[in-house]
Order: C-alpha cells, then structure tokens, then sequence
C-alpha cells in the first residue's frame, strides 16, 4: 500500500469515528439506565430514587427471543447438491456448538437493542508462514505431526487469546457497536463501499501474532534497546500510543487501535493503525466466500433517512422510554423525600425546653426514658404532616401505563392486567405477537446470514475430508464434500445460491408450555378412536403423538403394528393346533398372518388341526377379497392347506423367517419370537 493511501484511509477513519460520535451519548444515557446509574452514583448517600426498569426489560427480552440455540436447516435447491447440503447442516450445527455462538448472539442481540446494532464478524485465521511450512512438511511426512503435537504451544499463537479463534480455522466474533464503523451517507451499512472493526491491544499481543510481521521496526517513536544481545527488550514512552507522558517498562501496558477495513472497492482486506509507519500491518485479497463483509448487523429499529442525513444508525429500544424513565424516577425521589419526612414532627416553643433534653429526644428510639427538666403540652405537642397527595401515584400510574405501552414490556409478559374486554384482550395478544414476530424474524434472519456465511468458509479452508469426516462420524465422498472450485465466482454461487440456509421460526425461543396442545391431541385420540375405529395406524399415530410430546429414542419405545401382529399370530398358533378356534377380524393383516401360520406347515411332525386349515382359509379368502389381483389357486375350494396356502401366503411378500430374525434383534418386544411352534 502507498504511503499516501494510508494518510487517506487514516483521514476516512477519523471521519467514521465523527459520524459515529454522534450517537455516544445515546448509546451511553442507555447503559446508564441498564446499570442504574443514570441519577448519579446509586451507592452515594443521596435522596435520587432511579427505577430501573431497563434491567429488567433486557432480562425478559433477551430471554424471550434467543433462549436457545435453532438447528440450521440446509437443503439445495437442485438433487444434485443434496448429499453436499446433507453434510453442510452437519457442519454447521457443529461448528455453531463449537464456536460457542450462543453466547455471542445473546451479547449481539444485547447491543441491537441498547447501542444498536449488534455485530459479528466472521473469518478465517490464517497460518503463520512458519506453520505453513511445518504443516506441508507434516502432509509429506505424517510421522511429524505426532512429533509437534507433543510441543508446547508454538510461540506464533501467543497473540491470539479468544479460546474460540485458532490458527488456521474459521471464526465467529462479536464486536461491540463503537469498534464497528462504516462512512456517511449509507443507511444500510452493507451497502457502504467498506466497513473498518477497530481494535485495542496491547503491543505484547500484537508483535506475536502471526498475522502481524516486524510490527516493532514499524512502530514510529522512541525505542531504547536495554540491550544490544536482546532487541526484543526495549522501553517506549507511552504518550506514543496513548497520550500519557508515563514511561511503561511493561509492553501490555502499552495499547494500540487497529484499523481492520474491508474494502469493496478494492477487493482489499488490511489493517492500519496511527503510530505506525506509512505501510499497513497487514494486507490481502478479499477473497472469502461470503456474499458482502464478513461482519453482519442486527437491527431491530431503523430510523427512515432524510433528505438531509443518512441516518446510517439504528435507534436504541430505550430512546423512546427516557422521558417516562426520568419523570418516573423524578416522581419516585419525590415520594421517597416525602416518606422519610411523614414521621411525627415535635413542635416545642422556645426556650421552654432546654438544648439538652431536645437532643435526648431526636436520638432516642421508641421505648427510651427521657427525663427533662420541664414539660407540659404547652411547652411541646407532636404534630404529622399531611398525607401525601393522590395525585402523585396517579401520575405514577399513568407514566408505569406509558412505559409498559412504549416498551411493550406488558405485551412480552402476556399480561392484560387492567383490560376490560375480551377484545382488548385479543388486541394486546395479537399486539404482543406482532411485536416479538418482528424482533425474532430480525434476530433468524441474521442467524441465517451468520451461518451462510461461516459456511462459505468452512468450505473453503476445510477441505480436509478426513476432518470433515470427524465432525459428521462417516467417511466423506466427493458428492459429501465437493472439492472448491478454481474458479472463485463458480464457487461463491454454489455455496450462495444453490443451498438454502433456514431455521424453524421461534425454535430460538424458551420451549413453550404445551399443556394446552397436548391436551388437544387426547382429545383427539378419544375422538377419532370412538368415531373411526379401526382406521388409525397405531403404531403410527402413537409415534407421531410421542413426537409432540418430546419424548426420545421413540423406536425403541413404540413396538410397531407389525410386530403386535407376528405376537398374536404366533399366540393364535399355540391355540390352533390345540383344537380351538381363532376369529379372523376385518382388520387384520392377513398376508403377515399368513406368514406366521405358513411356519407350522412347515414344521416337520406337527399334526395339522381342521381349526388350522379352516382359520387359514379365511386370512386367505380376506385377502383375495381386499386385493382382488391376487389370483387364487387353482382347484378345489377345500384345497389343502399344506399345500396351497404356505406358497400363497408368501407371494410377493418377505420370507417368514426374515420377519422374525428382525423381531429377534428388537429390545424390549414381547414374548418368544423365535420362530416357529415346536413339540
């Protein structure tokens, strides 16, 4: 990069960091309420009462939009990416566990709503030209990996301390709002031509970072060298960096701002800071798979632009609640005045009543002897204040009304308190609705920009599919994980364009009581059972209903119509060849019946009984007359059930064994189903 090109990025940065500026005391008046501070120090020995309902409107609305992490949904818009969108979602739910997201969503939800907007950034850590080089030797030479996995951690990774980033790995990390900048006149910052992520650390952490090379022969000031045989080992006046004519012997005291920019324009990534020489830190081509920057806004509340501003800054949730904070506070130090003043007052005319026995009487407490010299009602008498006004805690009732309207903290609640109708009722309820749909639609929309765009670089750089291979526990193919195109454009439309990002709507949210649904589904089991019996797949419609119940390894709990089926065929067996008849229902699967009943004809040395060959019959009849296509053997209508039922039973249809060999393998399902009846 030119020197004159720094002095001009340096010139742009000064104006973003202007126009930003203008929103500090915002962003500040907001955290004030939210630590209750707004009013002074609230541990001072002062008569300030501050409400602090910021706290606890953050509380109930951060809890209400993103109690829990979603399950991100790929699926290509064409079958020919679909194992690869398959083993992306894998990935991505991976990674979106591992990279703790959770926990950086909540703060950036935080920031949209008090110092708007929320951001994250996503990336790529980059190898050290060291670790390049030690890592293409490990690929030629597997034996040395093991070799450097028993080292300490090499020197290069020093300077990058969030445990969430590491070397030559993707990132997700949450900015706050006054290190994110972008230039004036763009209301939508993902318009602009570039974005810069201002940074502070310490020179200690920057000289060891990998990304960063030389940075002590770039620093511009004063550098003594405390020894010729360690140049490592200097001291720098702080004022250098920091504007404090303090000496510091200590490298982490030292802080410096980096510039981090973003550069459409250019197609450029590089990071500048003020006291260095006139050259970048760092620089390289733009070239991630990301559609727009890598740092995505949260926005809950934008402010329309004008013909005069771009209003490029989101207004804060609690901008429109300060006046009903203040005058709420004001009125409740009023109250708390009066309410330390409302105790009985003591009037003592003067000079009757001496100094001394007026102090015995302020400080005495409630069951305290006084003895005074003189005293009668005419020398002193109590006297109370009068009452304090009803118009105070009706003004105190009107502004709480305000606030919880203005805030919609009555609506995030679901409270109707003081609703007189039932269409009120419903009014509030769909006000409610609307209000946190609009918050949450904001809050999944930029989950799904996160995780597309961490995607695109998960693909990118992780091109390992034997690591691939780890994250979703089977071997990877070609079809699972495609090899990145050469061509830059090509693969930035295949990840953009042909998978499809989504999660469930709400499934952010705390999980909802569902007492209610699940009452309605018994109700609906009554009611189908008792109007169209015998209609209803069972073990179907058992499954479905432990579904809504949230109930797990549901296989392995629900024994399928099926295997029910084989277990009373086999029961009507043991029955069967005892002389007892046996009734063939409608509704019985008479091809598996058939199946189970074929064994005993098979069974070498069992005396088929007239009850047998009379109850096969029937399942047969049953079957010919539910499916007509199958065609009865020929002969006559009592043919021999040995001989023609066992073949007819088992057209097109599994062998009896195969049935059973699985129901031997289930767990937990029934009796003996080991096969066939035997003597």
């Amino acid at each position: 990069m030119k020197p004159t090109d720094v002095s001009l990025w340096l010139s742009r940065i000064q104006k973003c960091e202007d126009l930003q500026s203008k929103k500090h005391q915002e962003w500040k008046t907001a955290i004030k309420l939210l630590q209750g501070t707004f009013f002074g120090n609230p541990y001072a020995n002062n008569e300030l009462t501050e409400v602090n309902f910021v706290y606890e409107f953050m509380e109930i609305l951060v809890g209400s939009i993103y109690a829990r992490n979603p399950h991100i949904f790929v699926r290509s818009y064409s079958g020919r990416w679909a194992a690869f969108a398959e083993t992306m979602e894998t990935v991505i739910n991976y990674y979106w566990r591992e990279k703790k997201c959770k926990k950086k969503m909540i703060k950036a939800i935080i920031r949209g709503a008090l110092t708007p907007p929320g951001c994250i950034e996503v990336g790529y850590t980059l190898l050290s030209e060291k670790n390049k080089i030690i890592k293409e030797m490990e690929n030629e030479f597997p034996e040395l990996k093991e070799v450097n996995n028993k080292k300490d951690k090499v020197e290069e990774e020093q300077g990058i301390l969030d445990e969430t980033v590491r070397e030559d790995d993707v990132f997700v990390k949450f900015h706050p709002t006054w290190n994110v900048l972008w230039p004036d006149g763009y209301h939508d910052p993902s318009e602009a031509p570039y974005r810069i992520i201002k940074e502070v650390v310490s020179y200690l952490d920057l000289k060891n970072n990998p990304s960063y090379k030389d940075v002590k022969y770039k620093l511009r000031g004063n550098m003594q060298s405390q020894s010729n045989s360690k140049p490592t080992k200097f001291t720098m006046k702080a004022n250098i960096i920091t504007g404090n004519n303090q000496f510091s012997s200590d490298e982490e005291d030292i802080k410096i701002t980096l510039y981090h920019v973003q550069d459409k324009r250019s197609q450029k990534r590089f990071t500048l800071a003020k006291n260095f020489r006139e050259d970048s830190l760092f620089e390289s081509d733009w070239d991630y798979l990301v559609d727009g920057f890598t740092i995505k806004d949260l926005v809950f509340n934008e402010i329309p632009e004008t013909d005069e501003d771009a209003n490029s800054y989101p207004m804060s949730d609690i901008t429109p609640m300060i006046p009903q904070l203040k005058e709420l506070s004001r009125l409740s130090s009023a109250m708390n005045k009066h309410r330390k003043r409302a105790g009985t007052l003591l009037l003592a005319k003067k000079n009757l009543i001496t100094e001394t026995d007026a102090t015995k009487i302020q400080n005495a407490s409630d069951v305290d002897l006084i003895m005074v010299d003189d005293i009668s009602e005419a020398n002193i008498r109590g006297f109370t204040p009068p009452a304090l006004p009803q118009d105070f805690y009706a003004l105190r009732e009107i502004l709480l009304q305000d606030l919880m309207r203005i805030s919609g903290f009555n609506q995030l609640l679901g409270n109707s308190k003081g609703i007189d109708t039932a269409t009120e009722s419903d009014n509030i309820r769909i006000g409610s609705q609307i209000r946190q749909t609009k918050k949450q639609d904001a809050v999944e929309d930029f989950t799904v920009d996160i995780a597309k765009a961490l995607s695109g670089l998960i693909w990118q750089f992780i091109q390992d599919k034997k690591r691939i291979g780890e994250i979703i526990g089977e071997e990877v193919t070609e079809k699972m994980w495609p090899t990145l195109p050469k061509d830059m454009k090509e693969a930035r439309r295949l990840i953009q364009r042909e998978l499809h990002f989504k999660i469930d709507a709400g499934s952010t949210r705390p999980p909802k009581d569902d007492a209610l649904e699940r009452k309605q589904w018994a109700d609906l089991t009554g009611l189908l059972k008792a109007n169209y019996p015998n209609r209803i797949k069972d073990d179907l419609y058992i499954k479905q209903l432990l579904k809504k119940f949230d109930a797990h390894d549901i296989e392995q709990l629900v024994i399928g119509f099926d295997d029910e089926e084989v277990a009373a065929a086999q029961e009507e067996n043991k029955l069967l060849l005892q002389g007892m008849k046996q009734v063939v229902t409608p509704n019985e699967n008479d091809m598996l019946h058939l199946q189970v009943h074929s064994q005993v004809y098979q069974t070498p040395g069992l005396k088929i009984t007239p009850e047998m060959d009379e109850h096969v019959m029937k399942h047969n009849q049953n079957m010919q007359m539910k499916n007509p296509k199958i065609n009865p053997q020929r002969g006559d209508s009592k043919t021999s059930a040995q001989t023609t039922t066992p073949d007819l039973a088992r057209q097109g249809v599994p062998e009896f064994q195969d049935i059973m060999g699985g129901i031997k393998k289930s767990s937990g399902m029934g009796g003996n189903r080991g096969g066939g009846i035997t003597r």
